[in-house]
């Protein structure tokens, strides 16, 4: 177990969704397998992946698209909580393994950062005027200065 956690939503932050009369199909969306595996080795943080959906589809999900990178639990709609009258994947299941300033959750929902706001970081949707998505990329760079700034504020405190 490493120091630092990483829970990132599913469905609109790594994972799109196509929908037809016939069928719904998921696909990976642009630079999530790069995103998951910068958090793993340059981040040296474990990957979580958490989705309020069932957590047969989240292990689904990371069967299909994600079994080569190192992901150390899914997680679907039965560890939710109530908070405020909205249903969040609230981080504090996991701060009996990590201390909450070392926990990050990347989504696309703003109502999951309600009871953790510095905890959050925000994906937005792909841009119909770019031609490419480069969504996850700048995620990237918000997370090494979360964690710097993480670093810096430890460091400080135990002077």
């Amino acid at each position: 177990m490493r120091e630092r956690l990483v829970v990132c939503d599913v469905d609109e932050t790594l994972v799109e969704w196509s929908y037809s009369i016939s069928e719904h199909q998921y696909f990976e969306r642009t630079g999530a397998t790069e995103l998951l595996e910068y958090i793993s080795n340059e981040l040296n943080a474990d990957i979580i992946l958490f989705s309020t959906a069932s957590v047969d589809y989240v292990r689904q999900v990371r069967r299909k698209l994600f079994s080569d990178i190192d992901i150390i639990e899914c997680h679907g709609y039965d560890s939710t909580s109530i908070y405020e009258g909205d249903t969040i994947k609230d981080i504090t299941i996991f701060a009996d393994r990590y201390r909450i300033e070392n926990i990050v959750l990347i989504d696309d929902k703003k109502r999951n950062a309600k009871k953790y706001p510095r905890n959050f970081i925000r994906v937005y949707p792909p841009r119909p005027d770019e031609g490419f998505d480069s969504e996850l990329l700048r995620i990237q760079g918000k997370l090494k200065k979360y964690f710097d700034r993480q670093e810096k504020r430890l460091s400080e405190e135990s002077l």
